[in-house]
């Protein structure tokens, strides 16, 4: 019976459709496995008054020690939440990304989107090969805000 109402919802797109996260997660759907590289930025700064970049990177690092959001900020402006994985303590999490903040990143993980919320589950960081320059990154954070 239960196996019946499954397919049935299923099918009526009821259950484990994209659009909706609650069937995806009951489904077992999870993220997608991604390498994405970026500027690892503190949130709280970033979104109150534009705060990133080399300038920015002590009260970075003094948030991301509080436990505050992290987020990469990607070459095109699109900011991806960074969370642990299982509920884990902002605080532990961040302590993993202390080194990194406000530089260019490579981190390989999990991405989870629901609508226009972009999550990544971090499983590995290190510093990119080339650190993108601030300049840039500016320019490029500049453009996609005026979007």
């Amino acid at each position: 019976m239960r196996k019946k109402l499954a397919a049935a919802l299923f099918a009526g797109g009821l259950l484990g459709s994209t659009q909706d996260p609650i069937a995806d997660i009951m489904m077992g759907n999870r993220g997608t496995r991604v390498t994405l590289t970026g500027n690892l930025i503190d949130v709280d700064c970033f979104a109150e008054h534009g705060g990133f970049g080399p300038e920015h990177a002590e009260c970075s690092r003094f948030c991301a020690a509080k436990g505050l959001q992290a987020a990469l900020l990607d070459a095109k402006g699109r900011v991806y939440l960074i969370q642990g994985t299982r509920h884990q303590a902002m605080e532990l999490v961040n302590s993993q990304l202390l080194k990194f903040v406000e530089s260019t990143v490579v981190i390989r993980g999990e991405l989870l989107e629901r609508g226009e919320l972009r999550v990544l589950v971090v499983e590995k960081v290190e510093h990119a090969e080339k650190q993108a320059p601030w300049s840039e990154i500016r320019t490029l954070y500049e453009g996609a805000k005026a979007r």
